[in-house]
């Protein structure tokens, strides 16, 4: 009769268990302890992950506090290279000095300035004179032509005098 039953009267073969998997545990209860562990596995892992996101951030900071302690850094090197030219440099004759040449070439600026504003103003006047010159020319030729008109108007046969 055994053989009779066939596959129906036998027990369910279990799969072989997976390869680092703990062996397979009999009761439910090392199966939730065994999650209960994983868990907390991975809650270690999250809070490791947002702590290097933490440090991380941090480290941006000083990247950023650092870049910027640079930027100041470079551009006081640079003036003070730039002032150590000046002090080393033979033609400089200091500070009060580069004042007065200073407000020479101002004033002589100003001068510049001025002389081509009487320039551009005389210009202006010409232009004025010689446009005043040209309409009193072509004033005194339309006059001529006028009179030249009349004077042969007069002379003309039947025409009174």
């Amino acid at each position: 009769m055994d053989t009779e039953i066939g596959d129906a009267g036998r027990a369910p073969q279990e799969e072989p268990p997976l390869e680092g998997a703990p062996p397979p545990s009999g009761s439910n209860d090392a199966e939730l302890e065994e999650l209960r562990r994983v868990r907390r596995a991975l809650g270690k892992m999250n809070q490791g992950i947002e702590n290097i996101q933490h440090q991380m951030k941090y480290f941006n900071s000083n990247v950023v506090q650092t870049t910027q302690l640079l930027d100041l850094w470079v551009r006081v090197l640079s003036q003070a290279t730039h002032n150590q030219g000046f002090l080393l440099s033979e033609d400089w004759q200091g500070g009060s000095m580069d004042t007065a040449r200073h407000s020479g070439l101002v004033e002589r600026d100003a001068r510049r300035r001025q002389e081509a504003e009487r320039q551009a103003r005389e210009l202006e006047l010409r232009r004025e004179q010689e446009l005043a010159e040209a309409r009193e020319r072509e004033r005194l030729r339309a006059e001529q032509h006028a009179a030249m008109a009349e004077a042969a108007g007069t002379n003309a046969p039947g025409a009174r005098p």
